[in-house]
């Protein structure tokens, strides 16, 4: 998973594998690089800091292989690789707000249909933010989830309102004039 974002390793990119690769493509590559990189087959006489450096190699392809040959743990990784790239202003397939989405009581999220049948999931946790982007988890499309805006007076440009879907809860914030905050919210 690469350092995008809370990501720490790229581990595609270890095994020199890409996402559209298939588990044998994958497993090639792997079985490669670990003979490669085995403590056994490295050449005498190297010195501490380059043994450090191949063992680390050498685990970094072990735990790439161990995330990316498991379907379930490859998914994951998927979808939190497509996280981290859509956070870096990638483009979004729809936007929808928390009323949009149905409250799960017991899995404790939102969930909305995808097209593909698959389902976009955000769990209460990531409600906090104004605007979240959320991945389906069975294709590639992604959505933005918006708090709902409402505006009480347009010509004031000064004041809104937002709903939150679970605790229905009726928010008033208003913004004094002149501070350019009213721009940040499309008032």
């Amino acid at each position: 998973m690469a350092d995008f974002n809370g990501l720490q390793k790229d581990w595609y990119s270890i095994l020199g594998a890409s996402p559209t690769d298939d588990i044998q493509e994958i497993k090639q590559k792997y079985q490669k690089l670990i003979l490669m990189f085995h403590p056994d087959k490295q050449k005498p006489g190297l010195s501490e800091g380059e043994a450090e450096q191949l063992l680390q190699k050498f685990i970094d392809v072990d735990q790439a292989w161990k995330i990316l040959s498991d379907e379930k743990s490859r998914k994951e990784y998927n979808l939190q690789l497509r996280a981290c790239e859509l956070k870096q202003s990638w483009p979004v397939d729809a936007h929808v707000t928390l009323d949009d989405m149905n409250w799960d009581t017991d899995g404790e999220c939102y969930t909305y249909s995808c097209r593909c049948g698959g389902e976009f999931v955000l769990y209460q946790e990531d409600t906090q933010e104004a605007e979240t982007v959320v991945c389906c988890d069975s294709c590639s499309l992604s959505i933005e989830v918006q708090k709902e805006v409402l505006l009480f007076d347009r010509s004031l440009r000064s004041t809104f309102s937002f709903t939150t879907s679970r605790s229905k809860t009726h928010h008033v914030v208003s913004i004094p004039s002149g501070t350019g905050m009213s721009s940040c919210f499309g008032l």
